[in-house]
């Protein structure tokens, strides 16, 4: 259909549905991927999600969506990829992540910078969640302390086995990860 707006069929029916991957997405400008994302949302078996679009951009999903992805009951690896979430949706995704049991693998890209409330709230994310075993998010640098924070919850989490922060992590950053290393 030539009509963007109009939501795709529910695939809450769809009970074979495993793995989604969507590459290369071409999003028209001012438009969300929320009529695409949601639909896969509501299949009752998915376990792999994966969006890529071609191009880092802001503001490409609505908060209600997200929060629908990170509290999904069967989801275990969701991967969006080059979609620029503002801090609040950071946050949130990291609140929802605290409880869910099922989520295994977490890629996500923030803004320029990961800010401190971001890194407080996805440190507190690790230290009480106990299934996510990979963890990315992709950005240019992250706030020396809120790195630490971070890092400093490994300490706690039992089940991490890959932390990848695409970030510059100055020189406070650099001591507390040696530190940890030392354990």
């Amino acid at each position: 259909s030539g009509d963007y707006n109009l939501e795709l069929t529910s695939l809450k029916d769809h009970s074979n549905l495993k793995i989604v991957f969507l590459s290369q997405l071409r999003i028209p400008d001012g438009r969300v991927l929320d009529p695409i994302v949601r639909p896969f949302a509501a299949a009752p078996n998915l376990s792999n999600l994966t969006i890529r679009i071609p191009r880092k951009r802001k503001d490409m999903v609505t908060s209600d969506t997200l929060s629908m992805l990170t509290s999904s009951a069967s989801l275990k690896v969701l991967e969006l990829r080059r979609i620029v979430l503002r801090d609040e949706q950071i946050i949130q995704d990291a609140e929802d992540l605290e409880s869910n049991t099922k989520m295994k693998e977490v890629t996500i890209q923030c803004d320029d910078c990961l800010r401190e409330t971001c890194c407080t709230a996805i440190g507190e994310m690790l230290t009480s969640n106990s299934s996510i075993t990979r963890l990315e998010i992709w950005g240019h640098k992250v706030v020396e302390d809120g790195f630490v924070f971070i890092i400093n919850s490994l300490r706690r989490n039992k089940t991490l086995k890959v932390l990848h922060l695409s970030h510059d992590i100055a020189s406070k950053g650099n001591e507390a990860l040696a530190e940890l290393l030392k354990h």
